[in-house]
């Protein structure tokens, strides 16, 4: 329990913002207080007006400024009242406009930097493809079974196979390339994989085949 520094009024705990700097790591002022201070310094608003909806479970959107009860409002533990300024709806449409700023903005550098970011995302690419060519050459970035070491030369396996089958369950086609690299990676380099150049994989698969066709 604390007591708040405006009404004096003693409540629990979770009625109060949390604020690391204090000793009981907690606010001074309940979130309801807190609620009053702010608005009344944003909105103009009397702190009658405020608690007269604020008492029933409501408050105005700081942005379509419709009254709507807390439950329309996202949670936010920093708030004085415990949920964000802005309804579920108005808070979506804000998220919205703001990645699409952000994409309009990422395209337009892109755009301007063409070259620089070309070569940039080239060095991210073989970089990636080095640590995990590296991994799964038994601690060598080289061909397992006849030593290539050039990285343009160099992929990754399926040694039981059904790579094709397994990177479509993992939604990645079309080779899979970087993508699939960082899938390994993030996925903590699973088993059943190892590097090989295009020539020897290409003879595996033909080996696979001729197994399968002598066994039917």
């Amino acid at each position: 329990m604390k007591k708040c520094s405006i009404c004096g009024i003693e409540k629990p705990l979770d009625d109060f913002k949390i604020i690391n700097r204090n000793k009981d790591k907690h606010d001074n002022y309940c979130r309801q207080c807190r609620s009053v201070r702010y608005q009344v310094k944003t909105k103009g608003m009397t702190s009658e007006q405020i608690l007269s909806y604020e008492v029933t479970g409501h408050k105005v959107c700081k942005d379509c400024h419709i009254e709507k009860p807390l439950k329309d409002y996202p949670a936010d533990r920093s708030s004085g009242d415990g949920h964000k300024t802005t309804c579920s709806l108005c808070t979506i449409l804000r998220n919205k406009k703001y990645y699409q700023n952000s994409s309009d903005s990422k395209a337009k550098y892109r755009e301007a930097h063409r070259e620089k970011t070309n070569e940039y995302h080239k060095l991210q690419c073989r970089q990636t493809k080095t640590l995990v060519m590296t991994h799964y050459g038994n601690g060598e970035c080289k061909c397992v079974l006849c030593n290539e070491k050039r990285l343009p030369c160099l992929t990754i396996d399926h040694i039981n196979g059904g790579g094709t089958k397994h990177r479509r369950s993992i939604n990645i086609a079309n080779g899979g390339g970087l993508h699939f690299y960082k899938w390994l990676i993030d996925n903590g380099y699973p088993i059943g994989y190892r590097t090989l150049c295009w020539n020897c994989q290409f003879v595996v698969e033909e080996e696979k085949r001729v197994i399968k066709y002598l066994t039917k």
